[in-house]
């Protein structure tokens, strides 16, 4: 019997991988007419993605990373899980999504996935994104977080020579090296384009169109007044939390909901802002240039994918003035909402169990299909 084609969606992140990953959990039906399987029945897929399959190749020595893992599972028992509901199935392609496998994989954690997925014809798709949007996308997710850098101390740690994050060749590299370059697909993700049509007309059916996904836009990134206004309001709760990090999934999910609600507010209070000006130092524009410049140029080269300049206007160079005044008026109204006891940081624990009463709906829903 032929083993079925594995397509591991690597990423990168910030590139439409959340739409894309709540579509294909929502419309499993629609890509089963197409011989794709996106197995969501298994213990290393949750919320959308394989988050959980990813924090299983990670040493258990580093800080538990939430994001992608809620408990603690051994990659043994979740390789058998995810297996066992492939052999169930006999579509002959497998998607497996996940934007951390580039974010979160070196070499080691690489290697280790190509050997337990021997045997099978592999793909490796990987979403890239102008450099210059995608870091200011990546600044507002991380102050989203809980963050409180300044958007040039962010800069500092992501353009540092052996931080990979913005550096899309070192990146690519690393998985043409286990997997072979005819074995990697590179696709560009550009603003007003929608990445769940490109993906599904390249790698789900070649040739077949898609309607048009436009109710699937999530996880959008707040504008540079919002995200400051939120950076001055987590600096400020900070200083008022009865404890540090989160240790626990729980204690994380209700943090997590405060920064949703913060977001939510934010955006009712002052709209999403969207002719506001990103202001980075002409030196930390200089570094990103740099970067930008020799991956344009070797992904041309060796790809030909050609990266979408970014809009110049939305990203100017800082000035003394800094960020507008606004975002510190909306900071002082954010931190008195947030302590009017409408929102908890520590105690929100019933709004905070939203992520898991979705994830139990699906599970009632696999229990139904099954019956």
């Amino acid at each position: 019997m032929t083993k079925p084609k594995i397509i591991f969606h690597i990423g990168l992140e910030r590139t439409g991988t959340t739409s894309f990953q709540r579509y294909c959990t929502n419309n499993t039906n629609i890509l089963k007419k197409y011989s794709v399987l996106y197995p969501t029945k298994n213990s290393a897929f949750s919320v959308d993605s394989h988050g959980p399959l990813v924090a299983s190749y990670l040493p258990n020595d580093k800080p538990k990373d939430f994001a992608i893992r809620s408990v603690s599972s051994k990659r043994p028992a979740l390789l058998r899980s995810l297996l066992g509901e492939i052999k169930k199935s006999s579509a002959d392609t497998i998607l497996i999504s996940s934007e951390h496998f580039s974010s979160r994989f070196g070499e080691a954690e690489i290697s280790q996935l190509a050997a337990d997925f021997a045997g099978y014809d592999f793909r490796i798709a990987v979403i890239i994104r102008d450099h210059l949007s995608r870091f200011c996308s990546s600044y507002s997710t991380s102050i989203m977080s809980g963050g409180q850098r300044t958007i040039e101390e962010y800069a500092d740690e992501i353009f540092a020579p052996d931080n990979k994050y913005a550096r899309y060749r070192d990146t690519i590299i690393r998985w043409e090296e286990m997997f072979g370059r005819e074995n990697i697909s590179v696709f560009c993700h550009s603003r007003g384009k929608n990445i769940i049509t490109t993906l599904f007309e390249n790698l789900i059916a070649p040739g077949k169109s898609l309607p048009p996904p436009s109710s699937y836009a999530d996880n959008r990134s707040l504008g540079p007044s919002l995200t400051e206004a939120l950076r001055l309001t987590n600096i400020e709760l900070s200083s008022h939390a009865k404890c540090g990090a989160p240790r626990t999934y729980l204690r994380w999910l209700r943090q997590r909901y405060v920064q949703v609600c913060l977001k939510q507010w934010l955006i009712r209070a002052a709209g999403d802002q969207s002719l506001d000006h990103w202001q980075l130092s002409e030196h930390n524009l200089r570094r990103l240039n740099e970067i930008a410049e020799i991956d344009r140029r070797w992904l041309e080269d060796r790809y030909g994918v050609r990266l979408p300049q970014p809009d110049g206007a939305r990203y100017l160079p800082n000035h003394p003035a800094g960020q507008p005044a606004s975002a510190e008026i909306l900071a002082k109204a954010l931190v008195e909402q947030a302590r009017g006891g409408r929102w908890d940081v520590i105690d929100a624990a019933t709004p905070a169990l939203l992520p898991l009463m979705r994830t139990f709906g699906r599970w009632q829903a696999m229990r139904s299909t099954k019956s």
